[in-house]
């Protein structure tokens, strides 16, 4: 199970998508970090909106 997260990056200064997968199962507090790159435009629409 994967889950994939938008936010903003105080570090590199822009929107990041991320995809990140429990340490955990069930699922927890702790997670691993698969991948991130820039937020596209429609990950951007998205979090701005809030879903």
């Amino acid at each position: 199970m994967t889950v994939k997260v938008t936010g903003y990056s105080e570090s590199a200064g822009f929107l990041v998508t991320a995809v990140v997968a429990p340490k955990d199962s069930p699922p927890r507090t702790s997670w691993w970090g698969a991948s991130a790159w820039k937020a596209n435009t429609k990950d951007m629409e998205q979090y701005r909106e809030g879903g």
